[in-house]
């Protein structure tokens, strides 16, 4: 499985940007596919993506690790 990076988590959230999504998209992911997500303080996130648009995608979060 990949690894996403975000430091834009709120609350059950994560959006990812631009750069982030463009990867989503070259790597053909589709809604409801699990990603593993990063925030770069330690935690990591297993989340379902919920939209994807051309600029930024969001997820909701089904569980977090912290290192």
């Amino acid at each position: 499985m990949q690894l996403f990076y975000s430091t834009k988590v709120n609350g059950n959230i994560i959006e990812l940007e631009e750069e982030e999504t463009r990867h989503l998209r070259v790597l053909r992911k589709n809604l409801g596919d699990q990603l593993e997500i990063v925030d770069g303080k330690g935690k990591r996130y297993t989340a379902t993506l919920t939209a994807l648009h051309k600029k930024a995608s969001l997820l909701s979060i089904q569980s977090t690790i912290t290192s």
